[in-house]
C-alpha cells in the first residue's frame, strides 16, 4: 500500500499532464470560429459562405448567401486535448481502490511494474497537450453584384502547446534503477501565443472560364496582425543518467553518480499587461486593447469554381506572413553538463535546479511565421445533381485536404483529411457531421446543428462528438457556438 502522500503525488502527475490543458482552455488557433465547418469535421474550403469563409477561402465571399449583408455576432470555438493520458487511464490507475473498512471511501493503490508498463504503452513517445481558442469578435460581409464582395472581421487567436516525451512519466514511475537508467528529454517544447488579426477580403467572379471549370470566383485577403504575447522553444535537448561506479567490484558498496545534460533556449515577448503594486508584487492588469508587443501582416488567396451542376472545387492558401516581436524580450537558456557524485549535496542540487530551469537574459527581436495552410476541397449538392434527387431532404457533402506548411503558432505539417455533410430534412434545422483523420490530433467525429432562418442563423457544434459515447477514451474536449444576421 502506498502512503497517502505518494498517492497524492501520482494524482499530481495526472493533473500536471491533463489538468493543465483544462485550466488553459479558459484563456484560449485556428479555423474554430466557423462553427458550421467545425460541425462537419472542419470541412469548409468550398461550402463556407459570407463571414464564415474569411481566413479560410476568401473566394467564397463571391457566392450567394441569400441576402447581401451578413453580420456575425461574437462566435467562439475552443478545443482542449492531450494524448499523454486519457480518462480511462486516469480512472484505472489514479483514483485509488475501495477501502475494505469503508467501501464508500477510496484509498491509495500501489502501482505494480505491469501497471506502470501498461500506462506507458498507452502513451505516444512524444505527447502533446494543447489548449486553443479562436474568437471571431466581429464579422461583416457585403455583396455588391458585379462590383464584387467585401468582408471584414476581427479575430482573436490564443493558444498553448506543450510537447513532453513520455520519458518524463517513465522517470516519475520508475525513478533511477539501481542497475542504471538513462532518460532522454529531447524534443520537449512549450509554446504559447496571443494575437489579433484584422482581416479585409475581396472576392469577385472571373470574366472567363477555365478548362473543366466555370462560374469561378477568386478572392484575396489582407491582414494586419497585432501580437500581444508569445513564447517559443527554439530548441531543447536534455538527459539524466545514473550509473553505479562500483559495479562489477566484488563486495563493494554501491556508489551512484548522475550525469545531467541540458541545452535549451526559449524566447518570449509580451505586452505590458502586468503591473506592480506597492508591495512589489506583480498583478495582472488585463485590457482588451493593450499595446502590441509584435506587429505583422498576412495574406490569403483562394479560388472556387464549378465543374458541373452541383459539383464544385475550392483551393486556398492562407496566413502567408509573419509577426515581428520587439517589445519586452526575454530569453531563457540552459547550458549545463555536469557529473553529480552526491545527490544530497545542497550545492550540487542547486546547480542541477539552475541547469534544469535555465537563466533569463535580455532577448533580441525575433520573428514568428503565421500558421500558413494549403487547402483543397470538393463538394456535392444533391439538389443540383439529378442522379441524387432520390435522396430525402437536401444533402451537402464535402471532402477536404488540409496541409500545414509550418509548425508555427499551433500549426502542424501533418496532413489532414476530412469528410463532412449537412442534411436538411427540415429546412430550418440543418444537421451536420463529419470525420477527420491526421493533423495535430487523432481520429475525430464531429457533430452539430443549426437553427437557420432567412435572416438569422444559430450554429452549435463540437469537433469530438465521440466523447459522449466513449468517455473513457476521451483525450479532447471541443465546443463552439455562433450567431449570424442577414439583411
Amino acid at each position: 500500500m502506498r502512503t497517502k502522500s505518494a498517492f497524492s503525488t501520482s494524482r499530481c502527475l495526472v493533473f500536471s499532464l491533463l489538468g493543465i490543458a483544462t485550466l488553459l482552455s479558459m484563456a484560449a488557433a485556428g479555423d474554430r470560429s466557423s462553427i458550421r465547418g467545425v460541425s462537419m469535421g472542419r470541412t469548409y474550403v468550398v461550402l463556407s459562405r459570407s463571414v464564415d469563409c474569411l481566413g479560410i477561402n476568401p473566394a467564397n465571399l463571391g457566392l450567394d448567401d441569400r441576402l447581401p449583408f451578413t453580420l456575425s455576432l461574437p462566435a467562439v470555438g475552443a478545443r482542449v486535448s492531450s494524448d499523454l493520458l486519457n480518462l480511462q487511464t486516469y480512472n484505472d490507475y489514479f483514483t485509488g481502490v475501495p477501502d475494505p473498512q469503508n467501501p464508500s471511501n477510496r484509498i491509495a493503490y500501489t502501482l505494480t511494474d505491469q501497471d506502470k508498463n501498461t500506462i506507458l504503452s498507452r502513451m505516444p513517445d512524444a505527447g502533446s497537450t494543447r489548449a486553443d481558442l479562436e474568437a471571431n469578435v466581429f464579422g461583416l460581409s457585403i455583396q455588391m453584384g458585379r462590383i464584387g464582395a467585401l468582408g471584414f472581421d476581427v479575430t482573436e487567436h490564443v493558444g498553448v502547446k506543450l510537447d513532453l516525451p513520455k520519458q518524463y512519466v517513465k522517470m516519475f514511475l520508475f525513478g533511477f534503477d539501481s542497475l542504471g537508467s538513462n532518460y532522454n528529454f529531447n524534443g520537449t517544447s512549450a509554446d504559447a501565443w496571443w494575437y489579433r488579426e484584422w482581416n479585409a477580403s475581396y472576392a469577385n467572379k472571373l470574366p472567363f472560364n477555365l478548362p473543366l471549370l466555370h462560374d469561378i470566383r477568386f478572392g484575396v485577403g489582407f491582414k494586419i496582425i497585432q501580437g500581444f504575447g508569445v513564447m517559443v522553444t527554439d530548441h531543447y535537448n536534455g538527459s539524466l543518467a545514473n550509473t553505479n561506479v562500483n559495479a562489477g567490484i566484488p563486495n563493494s558498496v554501491p556508489q551512484y553518480q548522475v550525469n545531467a545534460n541540458f541545452d535549451f533556449l526559449t524566447k518570449r515577448s509580451g505586452s505590458n499587461v502586468f503591473t506592480t503594486d506597492t508591495t512589489g508584487k506583480s498583478k495582472f492588469n488585463f485590457t482588451p486593447f493593450p499595446d502590441p508587443a509584435g506587429k505583422g501582416t498576412g495574406f490569403d488567396f483562394g479560388l472556387n469554381g464549378e465543374v458541373k451542376d452541383g459539383f464544385r472545387v475550392g483551393i486556398s492558401i492562407t496566413d502567408i506572413g509573419k509577426i515581428s516581436w520587439n517589445q519586452n524580450l526575454v530569453e531563457t537558456y540552459g547550458s549545463y553538463n555536469a557529473l553529480l557524485t552526491d545527490p544530497f549535496d545542497s550545492t550540487q542540487q542547486a546547480e542541477l535546479k539552475k541547469g534544469f530551469r535555465g537563466t533569463n537574459r535580455p532577448g533580441q527581436p525575433f520573428v514568428t511565421a503565421l500558421p500558413t495552410k494549403f487547402r483543397l476541397g470538393v463538394s456535392i449538392d444533391s439538389k443540383k445533381m439529378p442522379v441524387l434527387h432520390y435522396l430525402p431532404g437536401d444533402w451537402l457533402w464535402e471532402v477536404d485536404y488540409n496541409q500545414g506548411l509550418n509548425n508555427s503558432l499551433g500549426n502542424s505539417t501533418v496532413p489532414r483529411l476530412s469528410v463532412g455533410t449537412e442534411w436538411r430534412i427540415i429546412p430550418i434545422l440543418p444537421l451536420r457531421t463529419g470525420i477527420t483523420v491526421g493533423g495535430a490530433d487523432q481520429f475525430r467525429w464531429s457533430f452539430g446543428f443549426g437553427l437557420d432562418f432567412w435572416i438569422l442563423s444559430l450554429d452549435v457544434g463540437t469537433e469530438n462528438f465521440g466523447m459522449f459515447f466513449a468517455p473513457n477514451s476521451t483525450a479532447m474536449i471541443s465546443a463552439g457556438a455562433g450567431l449570424r444576421l442577414r439583411f
